[in-house]
């Protein structure tokens, strides 16, 4: 009788090689798993940092744009306030202007008074009236006031108010308020 030799693996050691095979193909599932989902996270994420970008330079060229729109507004106020002033007037508010009328212009009976012209620029205008208030002067003290009311004015328009010192006492008006209602 002839001996045979078992050449081949043995029962138990093929179940723990199929097994450990059978776990490294798991793992390196699971691996590929994974590193898929990294994948798609990642993609995800540059997607979203893409976004973000394009919203920032958004939010970026909306700011440069109103500077510039506030810049152009600021010139325009410049010149225009450079042009009352030219012809006597000071600013009172964007768009009201002021002067106080020379004498000769005006009389006042028997009170002492002033006549306030005010003007409104394109981008003025008062359509409810305006409020102008002076202190009576005496020296550089004031002794008083005095108010006055203009009627509404729209963009381009004038109109006069007059100031009255009713004790007769001051020697000049000094403009403290103009406003728009």
């Amino acid at each position: 009788m002839t001996k045979r030799r078992n050449r081949g693996i043995s029962r138990s050691a093929l179940t723990v090689v199929v097994g450990c095979a059978i776990v490294v193909l798991a793992a390196a599932g699971i691996t590929y798993i994974w590193s898929a989902n990294k994948v798609v996270d990642a993609t995800a994420v540059l997607a979203a940092a893409e976004e973000s970008l394009e919203e920032k330079q958004a939010a970026e060229r909306v700011a440069a744009n109103q500077a510039a729109t506030r810049e152009r507004e600021r010139e325009a106020q410049e010149q225009q306030d450079s042009y009352w002033a030219s012809v006597g007037y000071s600013k009172a508010t964007d768009g009201l202007y002021y002067r106080f009328r020379s004498e000769g212009e005006y009389s006042c009976g028997t009170w002492n008074c002033a006549v306030v012209d005010l003007s409104t620029a394109a981008n003025g205008g008062c359509p409810s009236g305006a409020y102008v208030e002076a202190a009576l002067m005496v020296g550089g003290t004031a002794i008083g006031m005095t108010n006055g009311v203009a009627a509404a004015m729209a963009n381009n328009s004038s109109a006069s108010v007059l100031l009255q010192d009713a004790y007769g006492t001051a020697e000049s008006f000094e403009i403290r308020k103009i406003n728009c209602y």
